[in-house]
């Protein structure tokens, strides 16, 4: 278990750093416009989809899935070196994403496959809890490597080479809990209250998440004039949100329809604040309080999957939720993007509000 949560924990810093510095780096690095960068990470959201595919050419072996993805993030990443035109950093960010897309559903089940019936909500949150360590401790050290080398962007971006060779390394050399085989095939589980109900809570999540992690640099740096390394700073902050709520989050397992309600409300009361707000230090605030209802909705989501299906198939539904995830982000970003471009980026974070709570009646609708 103790492997696992490692590769959990490489696996996510590296990512997130790749979701929120290749935007920037897009932006102020290559001069590409919002609209441009939104279609830059969109496209390559488009090609991670086909990471699917990965899954079902190793559901015999998901060692030898975990390595492959682990390599294709290792190239993706190193190849950013070479990328000096809209093309190039599309590819390279492309095949990262390939790798990376599939490798949060893949640890997530061989989480549940190393756990007993009776350990298995605490070691969820245990992984869910590594997610989030990377997410705090991810921007934090990439904040000092920018203070360190006079915001180097790209020098930040290859400091995380050594993350996934190490991960790639314990997967190649280590045994894992991963030997098990696991089922595609019919998608009966669509019809499963529970299945439902996590896609609409996935989508929660993903609305105001996707645009924050893209746009959210872009957004400080654009209203407030901040450095990259303070850009950083405050995602780590973000996280340590997220992060304190998820270590918190099994003494209220049982309370997952208030805990949906509470952070939908904060969620819409944030992202309204903040498209208004001329202050950084309220900005900072709000920005660090979006870190409750991010750290609140992907466990619950995940939750709601692993009662609704089997073990066997549990990476099945599983990627089936992430893809509903990545089909969420490929309308958030465009949008985000050219109505940021024209109207400027809080409007856009604003605009988000009225499908968050649509969303949240549907959630209500399906369990009154």
């Amino acid at each position: 278990m103790k492997r696992i949560l490692f590769l959990a924990f490489a696996y996510r810093a590296s990512a997130n750093m790749l979701q929120t510095s290749v935007p920037l780096y897009a932006r102020y690095t290559l001069k590409l416009s919002d609209g441009a960068t939104s279609i830059l990470v969109t496209l390559s959201n488009v090609i991670a989809v086909f990471s699917f595919l990965l899954l079902i050419s190793f559901r015999r072996d998901l060692k030898k899935a975990l390595c492959v993805c682990f390599l294709l993030m290792c190239a993706g990443t190193s190849l950013i070196l070479f990328a000096r035109s809209f093309l190039a950093l599309f590819l390279c960010f492309a095949l990262a994403n390939l790798g990376s897309a599939p490798l949060q559903s893949l640890l997530f089940t061989s989480t549940v496959f190393a756990s007993k019936k009776e350990t298995s909500f605490k070691n969820v949150s245990l992984f869910t809890s590594a997610l989030s360590l990377s997410l705090v401790l991810g921007p934090l050290y990439q904040a000092l490597v920018l203070r360190l080398f006079q915001n180097n962007l790209l020098l930040s971006m290859l400091s995380f080479l050594p993350f996934t060779l190490c991960a790639l390394i314990v997967c190649l050399f280590t045994h894992l809990h991963t030997t098990a085989s696991f089922e595609f095939g019919k998608i009966d589980f669509l019809r499963d209250k529970a299945y439902i109900t996590a896609l609409l809570v996935e989508a929660m999540y993903a609305l105001p998440f996707v645009a924050l992690l893209t746009f959210g640099g872009i957004f400080l740096k654009e209203r407030f004039s901040v450095s990259l390394s303070l850009v950083e700073l405050l995602y780590s902050l973000f996280f340590v949100t997220s992060f304190l709520t998820r270590f918190a989050l099994s003494k209220f397992a049982q309370k997952r329809f208030a805990l949906v309600t509470f952070s939908t409300f904060l969620t819409i009361f944030s992202l309204v604040a903040l498209s208004f707000s001329q202050n950084l230090f309220i900005t900072s605030f709000l920005f660090v309080l979006l870190g409750f209802p991010h750290g609140v909705t992907y466990p619950l989501s995940s939750s709601y999957v692993a009662e609704s299906v089997k073990k066997e198939r549990l990476t099945f539904a599983s990627s089936l939720s992430q893809s509903f995830f990545g089909v969420t982000s490929f309308l958030v970003i465009p949008f985000v993007g050219y109505v940021g471009e024209i109207f400027g980026l809080g409007f856009a974070f604003l605009l988000l509000t009225p499908f968050i709570f649509a969303l949240y009646l549907g959630f209500c609708l399906l369990n009154s």
